[in-house]
């Protein structure tokens, strides 16, 4: 959220604010009337672009629900497809909870079309250059400060650090120093990372699938919006909107759903339908990037390649392609880390054949082997770490004069 509504702000022409303060407006006022207002599409636009997200949302609900006696549409569908020992699985029902969630997701993306559409009506940039400005918070700074790190506390710092503390427990013992003579460490839960049968295996598989999903979908998004900017018809049109629609889908509504496709076909339980389940999630994702990325890619360039007799196809691939180099690389590691840490798509379509880690994290958990658990966690956000710190670098000096 933070990112989109800093977006909005950065596009805000100050022309109105300074006008309102020179009128003798205080700085509560400006908000209030001047900058609340216009900001209120871009708002709205994000508050329900993330309800469509919330309703996706399976891990959370998933660890915290049950125990509390919560269930949520996400859970409910995942709990139905589980067989019962006297009448199996019936999937009318997922199914047709998975059809209110997706009234519910198409909904929510019409009135968030509407308004980012909107917001050309709050437009308040011009011709005219400007420069956002920015407001000296003064003392207030400290506290801004302090509630940055406090975010950052709470967010970040204390979740890794308990998940850090409880791997490296024989069994778990809460972090209060009344239980300190109970506490047992051990490496025995890392340990048993090392062996192949039990975690090598598992990472192995995510790794293939997430490299997968990546690769494909950009190769695939930046095809589309190649075909959207340089061959615009109402075909292009067409797909561009299809390509568009997976945003109105919640990810645990459209896996359910390919779920129930595939049943009981070869491709059910395979590595090859979890890298098409997240193909399809992040599609939507990807085409809004690359066509973001085309449309600032002059033609020349592609017209100098077609006039030396290349094709259409090996201009796209030895020109288009390496022009839009720093957004597919953005765009690959995105999706990349988010298929690694995706919980959704591997609970629902994964099968024995095709376990990724999610799965054995998630059964870990609720088989009550918390620190077992916490030491895989630990080393998959390691992993996904160190992959967006060796991305952004590498991303760095491909983009580098």
């Amino acid at each position: 959220m933070w990112l989109f509504l800093t977006a909005v702000l950065r596009q805000m022409d100050p022309a109105l604010e300074e006008a309102a303060s020179s009128s003798g407006a205080s700085r509560w006022q400006v908000l209030r009337t001047v900058t609340a207002p216009l900001m209120r599409p871009g708002v709205a636009a994000v508050g329900i672009y993330f309800f469509i997200t919330g309703l996706e949302s399976l891990e959370l609900p998933l660890a915290l629900g049950p125990t509390a006696g919560i269930e949520l549409l996400s859970t409910k569908i995942f709990f139905s497809l589980l067989p019962s020992a006297d009448l199996g699985v019936n999937y009318g029902i997922p199914a047709a909870f998975g059809m209110l969630g997706l009234a519910m997701g198409v909904l929510g993306s019409l009135i968030y079309i509407r308004m980012v559409r909107q917001t050309s009506q709050f437009a308040v940039i011009t011709g005219k250059g400007y420069r956002p400005r920015l407001i000296p918070l003064g003392r207030w700074r400290y506290v801004a400060l302090g509630a940055l790190g406090l975010f950052i506390l709470v967010k970040v710092v204390l979740p890794f650090a308990i998940l850090l503390y409880a791997s490296f427990l024989r069994f778990y013992v809460p972090p209060v120093l009344e239980y300190a003579a109970d506490m047992r460490w051990t490496l025995l839960h890392y340990t048993r990372l090392f062996d192949y049968r039990f975690f090598g295996s598992y990472f192995i598989n995510t790794l293939i699938v997430a490299v997968e999903a990546a690769t494909l979908t950009m190769l695939l998004v930046s095809f589309i919006g190649w075909l959207v900017v340089r061959r615009p018809s109402r075909l292009t049109d067409l797909i561009n909107v299809v390509a568009f629609m997976p945003l109105a889908i919640p990810g645990v509504i459209s896996t359910l759903a390919l779920f129930l496709m595939f049943l009981g076909t070869p491709l059910y339980g395979t590595l090859i339908l979890l890298t098409l389940a997240f193909l399809a999630r992040y599609l939507a994702f990807g085409t809004r990037l690359m066509h973001s990325a085309m449309l600032q890619l002059h033609q020349e360039l592609e017209e100098a390649s077609q006039a030396s007799g290349a094709s259409n196809l090996q201009t796209f691939c030895r020109i288009t392609l390496r022009l839009l180099t720093p957004a597919f690389l953005s765009g690959w590691l995105w999706v990349l880390v988010h298929a690694a840490k995706d919980f959704s798509v591997a609970l629902l379509l994964a099968s024995a054949g095709s376990v990724l880690v999610a799965n054995i994290i998630y059964e870990s958990f609720i088989g009550g082997h918390f620190n077992e658990s916490a030491a895989m966690l630990v080393v998959l956000i390691t992993f996904n770490l160190i992959l967006v710190i060796a991305g952004r670098k590498f991303i760095g000096r491909s983009i580098a004069p």
